[in-house]
């Protein structure tokens, strides 16, 4: 598959923040899971940890939405316990939540085939080695799936195999040690090529680790794959959560819970060192944010972030640095045509490609626009 991005610069502009929602029902609101569904329709799924809720907004067609009222969603059989992070993912078309309970559990939650369903039936595992566990992410690899836990009471990452049919999971368990890692909290993976990589945020010490997983997620990872950054990153100040936007090379660092947020850019790829760019400028009112979380939407990243005191969520928007009119354009195929910029320029645009199996390559190209036709964008890649 294809997936084309026609104003790729705009993660170089400031981006701006504003309340989107309150969740007055909450108790210390943790990370916001955005997800698409399959009709098209984004939802947002809040965690409130102190009174062991999960809570739905409904955005409707567009992240750009107003999401109105969030609503409780009603959990049989086993219920979350002190949650802290949510990851929502599709296989054959049913819906499943995965929860990383604080008190050391992992719970699925089965939506069945529609995301508006608030009815959802939860199953608990117990026994995978967590401590105190806080992030989670979902990835698939081959014919599995794992979930990929930070573990805020031990200095380790706990990769659990869900095996290749989540409606029945019999989970089996791999650790990463992170050395030197001390109260880890947010993390990001993503394949680049043929390897895995992940970002994952010390905060009790202040530091970001780096690690390469190989080719297989749940393969050991030995001791010199797990790299500490933290001295490429400066000012770093008790870091919350890291996130990976895609194949862009651009990752985005909450700072504390007031300090907002970093911009990275890995320029040569995961593997090689960030160079950092403070992000200032956010509003007002956007502290006691611990994580945050992106998603693609056209042409457009959005953020969103949850303010554990005032139980507020905030948008995180980056403004158009260059305007493009896609029209009816199909921004999924291999040689989409009809793009218009509104101004003349150099143009930034990135073509990334998904192989059936997940990985992923990722090109970027400039070009220069006049008040004419654009010439043709051509890319090649071995």
């Amino acid at each position: 598959t294809y997936a084309w991005d026609f104003c790729d610069s705009d993660l170089s502009v400031l981006p701006s923040a504003s309340l989107e929602s309150t969740i007055s029902a909450s108790n210390f609101l943790g990370n916001i899971e955005v997800v698409q569904s399959s009709t098209g329709a984004w939802y947002g799924f809040g965690v409130s940890r102190d009174n062991s809720k999960i809570y739905r907004l409904s955005y409707g067609g567009s992240l750009m939405f107003s999401s109105g009222t969030a609503e409780e969603l009603v959990i049989s059989g086993s219920n979350v316990v002190s949650p802290y992070d949510i990851e929502v993912v599709n296989q054959g078309g049913n819906w499943y939540g995965f929860v990383a309970n604080s008190g050391g559990t992992l719970t699925k939650l089965s939506f069945g085939s529609s995301l508006s369903n608030l009815n959802v039936t939860g199953t608990s595992y117990s026994g995978l080695g967590l401590s105190t566990p806080r992030y989670l992410e979902v990835e698939q690899e081959g014919g599995n799936y794992y979930a990929v836990v930070s573990n805020f009471g031990s200095s380790k990452l706990t990769i659990i195999n869900l095996g290749s049919d989540l409606a029945t999971i019999t989970p089996s368990v791999q650790d990463v040690t992170i050395t030197g890692g001390s109260g880890l909290l947010g993390l990001s993976v993503e394949k680049e090529g043929s390897t895995w990589y992940g970002l994952v945020a010390s905060f009790s010490n202040s530091k970001v680790y780096r690690v390469d997983f190989g080719s297989v997620l749940n393969d050991a990872v030995t001791a010199d794959k797990v790299v500490d950054i933290s001295s490429k990153i400066s000012g770093l100040d008790k870091p919350t959560d890291v996130s990976i936007l895609g194949s862009t090379g651009v990752v985005f660092l909450q700072q504390n819970i007031a300090t907002g947020l970093k911009r990275l850019v890995f320029g040569s790829g995961l593997g090689g060192d960030p160079v950092v760019t403070t992000v200032s400028g956010t509003p007002a009112g956007y502290s006691n944010i611990f994580g945050i979380d992106f998603a693609f939407q056209g042409t457009d990243w959005v953020g969103f972030g949850a303010n554990f005191s005032s139980k507020s969520v905030y948008r995180v928007i980056f403004p158009k640095k260059c305007e493009v009119d896609l029209g009816s354009v199909d921004i999924t195929s291999a040689e989409p045509g009809g793009v218009k910029y509104v101004s003349s320029g150099t143009k930034y645009v990135r073509l990334t490609g998904t192989h059936s199996g997940g990985s992923k390559a990722s090109l970027l190209k400039s070009l220069e626009v006049s008040s004419g036709t654009s010439p043709d964008i051509d890319f090649s890649y071995t």
